[in-house]
């Protein structure tokens, strides 16, 4: 027996057409950035035409999705550098730019090969541009090399700052991806042809409010992380047989300390403890070693007992226990 991470891909496909089913756009972007938030960059080798782009900030995941998926086209807002531009180019990848420094430093490499960019838009000008006149400035000097393309331009802008910086995305409003939109905003901006995903494909739901103020069916989660009972104790409570099983998982592994019970032969038992290395669950009599624990799932959703960082749990786990990709989806208790 050992601790594994089921990745459902019936699931994903299933947030994947909900999603689309209630909001329309031209262009659909898969976030995978870190090894898709821990899940897994194989994921995506189980995708078809559900997306025409996938999204990421770190140039390992570049490498790893031309492994499971050379046909998708990738989007990379990472750091631009002498280490990796020219790999970006050959893999035909686009890429974000974010400064002045860095359009002017791929412009001086007088690169001969065409590739794509997209330009990234910040009202702190902290991870994009917030001058229209640094914006235009650049346009012009790419109109004299005839190897880029301007692809689209990306934000997140919610509908005032749409309208406060409509000025700057106005000379980009036609270009093939306009991606002003975060999924949690509540109201989508007209001119925005493209949404980039995370969280709601992946079936966390952290967000207070509904996505886009439509009220959709509940997102299933793509994640299942299962265990087994390691050991069974019995103990005397004032006349009383009681019964604790270990799992073992613990805090080193990844598990979040609010995470309040778990999910064995379709029922629910509480966590009394969580140490360092095992969790401690009262159980009953009807529990035996071996048993399969659903740590969190479908049945025992992660986002209930966690909104903050859950991706950094997700992460660690995956990290240390193998991951299995099935197509095959279990029934889910109502």
């Amino acid at each position: 027996m050992k601790n594994i991470a089921n990745i459902n891909i019936d699931n994903l496909k299933f947030n994947i057409s909900d999603f689309k089913k209630n909001f329309s756009f031209k262009n659909y972007i898969l976030n995978v950035s870190n090894n898709a938030f821990g899940h897994g960059i194989k994921l995506i080798k189980y995708l078809d035409d559900e997306f025409q782009y996938v999204y990421t900030n770190n140039f390992q995941d570049v490498l790893n999705i031309k492994k499971y998926n050379h046909k998708i086209k990738i989007i990379y807002s990472g750091s631009i550098t002498e280490d990796n531009i020219y790999d970006l180019v050959l893999n035909d990848v686009i890429m974000v730019i974010k400064s002045k420094d860095t359009m002017d430093y791929i412009l001086s490499l007088k690169i001969k090969d065409k590739f794509e960019i997209i330009f990234s838009i910040d009202k702190y000008d902290f991870n994009g541009f917030s001058s229209k006149h640094e914006l235009n400035d650049i346009l012009e000097d790419i109109k004299k090399d005839i190897h880029i393309n301007i692809l689209g331009v990306i934000a997140k802008l919610n509908e005032k700052d749409y309208l406060d910086f409509k000025y700057i995305t106005e000379p980009l409003k036609d270009l093939e991806l306009v991606i002003l939109n975060n999924e949690n905003e509540k109201n989508k901006i007209k001119s925005s042809n493209a949404i980039l995903l995370d969280k709601s494909i992946y079936g966390i739901d952290t967000s207070k409010r509904k996505l886009f103020d439509k009220n959709i069916p509940s997102l299933k989660p793509i994640l299942e992380v299962n265990s087994y009972i390691s050991k069974i104790v019995k103990s005397i409570n004032k006349k009383k047989e009681v019964y604790y099983a270990v799992i073992p998982l613990g805090l080193v592994d990844g598990i979040n300390t609010n995470i309040s019970k778990v999910f064995i032969n379709d029922k629910f038992y509480s966590i009394k403890e969580i140490n360092d290395e095992y969790i401690v669950v009262i159980v009953d009599n009807s529990i035996k070693v071996n048993d399969i624990v659903e740590v969190f799932g479908s049945n025992n959703r992660l986002d209930y007992f966690i909104k903050d960082n859950i991706f950094n749990t997700i992460n660690h786990i995956t990290s240390i226990v193998s991951i299995n990709y099935e197509k095959s989806s279990k029934k889910l208790k109502s």
